[in-house]
């Protein structure tokens, strides 16, 4: 951690001070206060479970749809990848998602 040099710098938790960057302080006669350039991100396995590393925040988009059948729709926005109902990992394309709810579509209208 490459903190700046003199004393108390602020009262910051410590996982975000192991991931901040000073800038650099010239020796001068007069003080300069210590100066962020940037903070690292938190890199991490995406949590939707479709295996990708993340670097910012992530999410997934939840929509009632009707076509083929009436179902629930996620979509990982970090993959960009559909959940499969079968399996509940996030591997499938549209096309696929469609084509795995296609025979309940026929179940339903015979």
């Amino acid at each position: 951690m490459d903190l700046p040099k003199g004393g108390k710098v602020m009262d910051l938790p410590k996982e975000i001070l192991e991931r901040i960057t000073w800038k650099e302080t010239k020796r001068t006669t007069d003080p300069e206060l210590p100066t962020i350039v940037r903070i690292a991100p938190i890199v991490k396995e995406c949590e939707q479970g479709c295996g990708k590393i993340i670097y910012e925040h992530q999410g997934y988009t939840l929509a009632k749809r009707v076509t083929p059948v009436n179902y629930w729709q996620n979509m990982c926005k970090v993959c960009k990848k559909y959940k499969n109902p079968n399996t509940g990992e996030y591997n499938c394309s549209l096309a696929e998602l469609n084509a795995i709810l296609k025979p309940n579509f026929v179940k339903k209208h015979k």
